[in-house]
């Protein structure tokens, strides 16, 4: 069960992962093919000081066994690992798209499906019918989405 069913939450944006890499580091161009992926070394976000990371059921579920050789607690070590190493770090498409190029990272989409539940805005739940908070997480979805375009990234992650 994500956890979109329960009062006092709602999606405000999709998450779909993309993975950044430094050419310069890992010998790959354009869009990685799924065996190039599999071959490659990982970083991935864990907030569990274990090399599983946080996607790990959704790895399993597609299928797919990565060689992880390090976590970190947030996205942009991540991609500082993959700027300064030769790993692909898989992020959401909002924090690759924006961040990856002024690293010099390549961005490419994976080359599988993976089915992330989405990013969650929770409120109290005795604010779930106030007009002033209804109003207030309409303005916060507003701009995510003129952030998004605004930027030129996708509003779908």
């Amino acid at each position: 069960m994500f956890l979109t069913s329960l009062p006092g939450v709602g999606p405000i944006s999709a998450s779909v992962p993309e993975c950044c890499f430094n050419p310069v580091l890992l010998p790959l161009t354009g869009l990685v093919s799924r065996d190039v992926y599999l071959s490659a070394q990982h970083a991935v976000i864990s907030q569990n000081e274990t090399l599983h990371g946080c996607i790990k059921e959704a790895l399993k579920m597609a299928g797919v066994d990565l060689d992880v050789v390090m976590a970190a607690p947030g996205f942009m070590h991540l991609l500082a690992a993959a700027q300064a190493s030769p790993v692909v770090a898989t992020v959401p498409r909002r924090i690759a798209e924006r961040y990856g190029p002024l690293l010099g990272l390549e961005v490419s989409p994976l080359p599988f499906a993976l089915s992330l539940p989405p990013v969650n805005m929770v409120w109290a739940a005795h604010a779930d019918s106030d007009p002033a908070n209804a109003w207030l997480r309409q303005q916060v979805r507003a701009v995510l989405v003129d952030t998004a375009t605004s930027t030129g990234m996708r509003a779908d992650g």
